[in-house]
C-alpha cells in the first residue's frame, strides 16, 4: 500500500516504508483478518481528486465473525499518477 500512497498520507503515517510495515506488524493489523475481498462499487472523479466507494468482506480472526462493510478511499492525481490519499474511511 505504501507504493500507492500519496505524499500527504506517507507523511501522516511514517517516514519510510519500513517504518510503515513495522507499525502494521506491531499492531497486528495484518493478522486481524482473513478471506478479505474488496470490490469497487462506485467511483467519481473531479479534477485531480477521486472518491472510490469500496465493499470489503472477510472474517475477523479473533472472533470468527464475518464482515461486509462499505468504505471510501480518496485518491489524488500527483506527479502524473493516481495515489491513495485517505484510505478506508467510513461515511
Amino acid at each position: 500500500m505504501w507504493q500507492l500512497s500519496s505524499e500527504h498520507f506517507r507523511k501522516m503515517v511514517a517516514e519510510t516504508e519500513q517504518e510503515y510495515v513495522e507499525s502494521l506488524e506491531k499492531n497486528n493489523y495484518l493478522k486481524e483478518f482473513e478471506e478479505v475481498t474488496s470490490s469497487i462499487v462506485d467511483m467519481s472523479i473531479t479534477g485531480n481528486k477521486a472518491r472510490v466507494k469500496m465493499r470489503f468482506q472477510g472474517k475477523v480472526i479473533a472472533t470468527g465473525k464475518r464482515f461486509d462493510d462499505i468504505l471510501y478511499d480518496y485518491w489524488v492525481f500527483e506527479h502524473g499518477n493516481w495515489y491513495m490519499n485517505q484510505p478506508s474511511r467510513a461515511e
